[in-house]
């Protein structure tokens, strides 16, 4: 038996960063989330297709997921307030197509030295098959979830506008084997005595891809499948971090969060 690549249901893109632009409805479920779940020499077909169907108020893609650390999760790190200075989402950039897509930022349970570590690293991936948490690649980089950095179509959708400089590794499944591989979020095996990569990671010479089909441990940087916000305020609250509110919850060093100019 092999895992399916090609999911029934339209894949979605979770997205774990530590910055959020002005975004809306029309870049996060089209350009954006069609650019990075779909065959390119198809991106204008479903982007009609897309279209037709929000028309009808149905959902044309598995969706975009934005995975934010709490307000409880900032006042209970290692840092306390401190480290929400790094978090990087003001309240007018709060808006409901942000809103609606916002997931629980947890540390992942083989990660557990870093439960209280707020994070600022970058990471996307796109899931194909929900049913075993099948990646179809993960990124990691600098970009964070903005136009600026991923770009938007201008001229009548025949150019794209980057306004920043980015920089990121993107992981493909068929980098690692010439046969069949599939990504699973998990933690690999340590690293062998040799020199060469670990066993989760076979290289194409190596025995192991006369198998059929191989399974890679892919380490996320965030736990996947997600939990949404309970959105309680009481006591810091279950409630997505924003930088320019007053927190008046003592953190675990006793201190408040005055609201930022």
């Amino acid at each position: 038996k092999e895992p399916c690549t090609a999911s029934i249901v339209p894949p979605s893109l979770e997205c774990q960063i530590s910055s959020l632009g002005s975004l809306n409805e029309k870049w996060l479920e089209g350009e954006f989330s069609i650019s990075c779940t779909s065959n390119i020499s198809k991106l204008k077909q479903q982007k009609q297709k897309e279209s037709m169907k929000r028309k009808e108020g149905g959902r044309g893609s598995g969706g975009v997921r934005i995975y934010w650390p709490s307000v409880s999760f900032v006042k209970g790190s290692i840092d306390g307030y401190s480290a929400g200075g790094s978090l990087c989402l003001g309240t007018k950039n709060l808006k409901p197509p942000v809103l609606q897509r916002m997931r629980k930022y947890e540390t992942p349970p083989y990660l557990p030295h870093r439960h209280n570590i707020t994070p600022h690293i970058k990471t996307m991936t796109k899931v194909v098959d929900k049913e075993i948490c099948e990646l179809g690649w993960v990124y990691t980089g600098s970009h964070n979830l903005s136009l600026a950095a991923w770009g938007n179509l201008v001229k009548k959708e025949t150019s794209l506008m980057i306004r920043h400089y980015e920089i990121g590794i993107l992981f493909l499944p068929s980098l690692f084997s010439p046969t069949p591989t599939t990504f699973l979020p998990g933690l690999p095996p340590p690293l062998s005595p040799s020199p060469s990569l670990p066993p989760s990671f076979p290289s194409p010479t190596s025995s192991s891809s006369s198998s059929t089909h191989q399974t890679i441990s892919f380490p996320l940087s965030f736990s996947f499948p997600p939990r949404p916000f309970e959105f309680e305020e009481e006591n810091g609250g279950d409630v997505p971090w924003v930088w320019d509110r007053s927190y008046n919850y003592p953190d675990n060093y006793g201190r408040y969060w005055p609201a930022r100019e």
